[in-house]
């Protein structure tokens, strides 16, 4: 199942997860996968994407969701 749209609330709140100090690889993993998820409704946390997509471990789910945000 997939969040999608009905995601676009918590939108932010993942964001700033996102941004959490010393965040587990894992985690970012899962929340760049939400974002994607989410849809254009996610467009706020691209840049934010594009800065974990700089992390090795996180760098695919992150372009992978910049790429389900834009093209919807």
């Amino acid at each position: 199942a997939t969040a999608g749209p009905a995601a676009a609330p918590a939108i932010p709140k993942l964001i700033e997860a996102c941004n959490r100090p010393g965040e587990h690889v894992h985690v970012l993993r899962s929340l760049a996968k939400a974002l994607g998820e989410a849809g254009p409704a996610a467009a706020p946390a691209v840049p934010v994407l594009e800065r974990l997509a700089r992390i090795p471990r996180v760098e695919w789910p992150a372009r992978r969701a910049i790429r389900q945000i834009q093209r919807r």
